[in-house]
């Protein structure tokens, strides 16, 4: 056997023919027990030409005895010879032995007026299948197939069926090729042209020929397998490669082997050519195999070459889910690409993402679909991180079979990052949450209130006029009343921001006012006159604490504002108006400090 680096040209070969006509059938030698007789003749009328081959001709005739019409093949007048003969009733012998329903049926086999042989065969209404391949815009028309790859591959399975069944009987085709292949008017597949057809092994009771042994090449050349070109022993898988070449055609548009010359041209048949990328892989992977130079690298017989194509039908509304979805993982990728509106772009997604689990669903060991399904949900993770939702990004990956660890790190730092982010965020709302330990804060508010309404009354109510050593006392008092409630509310007044601010704001007034009074006392200003500023220090105390804790308490301000400026005109009614300062404030506060539901 030659190598694809050094093919080895075969002495017999006529380069005119070879080259000149790669898709004509090469007979061969014929074998010393071929058929030399036949009946007498019958009533035949010959009609019309059906088609000329390159040893027969076949016309459309009618069998008198039977009324019906008949395809009859016989001899061109230019291929005469007594090895043409031979040949013809060979092929009549081999195909009277298969009756099957992809094999064209011979009704009869006589010789004409002129003694030569006829072989009379159904009439098949149709046309030569390398007809439709050539033209595969009528495949629609002619056959209503909406996919042609699949329509095409059941006619090949139709094949395998006639080739199986010849196998069984020890026949091989060695011709197989769309030439030879007629498509009914309804849809009928027959094999026809069984003209260079041999038995695998001798038939001791006689029959069929078996292979002549004469190292010729036989076959056409646009399909043959290697051991054809150099007459080398043929097998089943001989005709294995011959369906892996109609195969190859189905797949590319044309035979595999194709040259200019005669050495392009055996080259090509020793060098297998691959399909192009764009084929479906079941098909693709079979193809390259059936046509290995190798006989034990094909499929063992055309049952398992068979068997193979109707896995790939079984599988072909998977494949075409997952193509339809790779055209919408395409779309996404575009839309994001582009910034397309994100309706779109989700809607793209869906779309990929339904079909690739659709095919799963259906096949759930698809690779093309779990490939494209990883892709598409790792691209939507992508998406879902860079608009911040990482939640649904995490989910996408989770689906993933294997996500790519950079994006996996990506996804699970910014989670990592956006939960620190909600923890500080929760951390600063219960700081500011005004419900926390408000139970606590109002029990130590109004205490500090009533406490401070009782000195005011005190002050206010004395004999003789309060020295700043009262003054004094009822600031120390004050902050006392304030130390005590801390000591009794802490754990709640001390636990957030806000009530720490509420804490300091009410500690600011009885310490804001002794270091008035402490200041008065020391320019010698009467007490009264110390006093009166209280009153603004309050409407101070009242304003920061409604800047940054409650903005209700902002009129609490304005009150204690107009107060000082009463009493600046009034100074004999400092002590009331503190009074009536402190009493404003109980009410209010009842009145419009938030409660736990607010």
């Amino acid at each position: 056997m030659p190598t694809p680096d050094a093919p080895e040209l075969p002495g017999t070969l006529d380069a005119e023919a070879f080259v000149g006509r790669p898709r004509e059938t090469l007979r061969g030698a014929l074998g010393e027990d071929e058929p030399d007789t036949l009946g007498a003749p019958g009533e035949v009328l010959l009609m019309g030409t059906l088609g000329v081959g390159g040893m027969a001709v076949v016309r459309l005739g009618r069998q008198s005895s039977l009324d019906r019409e008949v395809a009859v093949k016989t001899l061109r007048a230019d291929k005469t010879s007594e090895a043409s003969r031979k040949r013809l009733l060979r092929e009549a012998w081999i195909t009277g032995l298969l009756e099957h329903p992809n094999v064209v049926p011979i009704h009869d086999l006589r010789l004409d007026a002129q003694g030569a042989p006829q072989i009379l065969l159904k009439r098949i209404d149709g046309e030569p299948w390398s007809s439709l391949l050539a033209e595969p815009e009528r495949l629609a028309r002619r056959v209503g197939a909406q996919d042609p790859l699949s329509w095409n591959v059941r006619v090949l399975i139709a094949l395998c069926n006639a080739v199986d069944f010849a196998h069984s009987r020890g026949i091989l085709h060695r011709d197989i090729k769309p030439d030879n292949v007629m498509i009914g008017a309804f849809g009928e597949v027959t094999l026809l042209d069984w003209g260079i057809a041999a038995r695998l092994v001798p038939d001791p009771q006689g029959g069929p020929p078996a292979m002549p042994p004469d190292g010729k090449a036989a076959g056409t050349p646009a399909y043959m397998a290697p051991e054809m070109l150099y007459g080398h022993a043929q097998t089943a898988r001989t005709d294995v490669y011959l369906l892996g070449a109609v195969l190859h055609e189905l797949l590319t548009g044309h035979p595999p082997h194709q040259g200019s010359s005669l050495s392009a041209l055996v080259e090509s048949i020793v060098t297998p050519t691959p399909p192009p990328p764009d084929t479906p892989p079941t098909l693709a992977r079979l193809c390259v195999q059936a046509l290995s130079i190798d006989p034990g690298r094909r499929p063992e017989s055309a049952a398992a070459f068979r068997a193979r194509l109707e896995r790939f039908l079984d599988r072909r509304s998977g494949e075409q889910l997952v193509e339809a979805a790779r055209v919408q993982l395409d779309a996404f990728r575009d839309a994001l690409r582009d910034g397309a509106p994100e309706l779109e772009t989700a809607e793209r997604f869906s779309s990929a993402r339904f079909g690739f689990a659709q095919a799963l669903a259906a096949w759930p060991d698809d690779a093309a679909a779990r490939a494209g399904l990883d892709a598409c949900l790792q691209l939507a993770a992508e998406w879902a991180l860079g608009r911040g939702d990482l939640q649904v990004a995490r989910y996408h990956l989770q689906q993933v079979h294997t996500p790519d660890p950079a994006l996996a790190r990506r996804v699970e730092e910014a989670v990592l990052a956006d939960a620190e982010r909600t923890r500080a965020l929760q951390e600063l709302a219960y700081q500011s949450d005004a419900r926390v330990g408000w139970r606590d804060r109002n029990g130590i508010g109004y205490v500090l209130l009533f406490t401070a309404l009782g000195f005011s009354l005190w002050l206010a109510l004395r004999p003789e006029p309060p020295s700043y050593l009262a003054f004094a006392a009822t600031s120390v008092a004050i902050l006392a009343v304030l130390g005590a409630g801390l000591l009794w509310w802490g754990r709640g007044l001390l636990a957030t921001r806000y009530n720490r601010h509420l804490v300091a704001s009410i500690a600011f007034i009885p310490l804001a006012q002794t270091v008035v009074d402490l200041g008065a006392w020391l320019r010698g200003w009467p007490p009264v006159q110390s006093h009166g500023v209280v009153l603004v220090v309050a409407a101070c105390g009242w304003f920061f604490m409604a800047l940054s804790i409650q903005w209700r308490i902002l009129g609490l301000s304005v009150v204690w504002g107009m107060l000082w400026l009463i009493a600046s005109m009034k100074p004999a009614l400092t002590y009331v108006l503190q009074g009536v300062g402190v009493t404003v404030s109980i009410v209010w506060m009842a009145r419009v400090w938030p409660k736990p539901e607010e």
